[in-house]
Parts: C-alpha cells; structure tokens; sequence
C-alpha cells in the first residue's frame, strides 16, 4: 500500500471519529461507533 492511502485512511478515520462524537449526542449512543 501506498503511505498516501494510509494517511488518506488515518485522515478518514479521524473524520469519522468527529462524527461519531458529534452523533453520540444527538442519538445519545454510548459507545457504539458506526461504521
């Protein structure tokens, strides 16, 4: 794998993870992340 896909994935990765934080406190699902 290229180092730019890994960081493409890091960088998705931690998008996602905003949006879960972000999500768990309008739907108010604990720790539950969605993939």
């Amino acid at each position: 794998m290229p180092k730019t896909w890994t960081r493409g994935k890091i960088a998705l990765n931690a998008r996602q993870r905003r949006h879960i934080r972000v999500r768990q406190r309008v739907d108010g699902t604990a720790g539950r992340p969605r993939l």
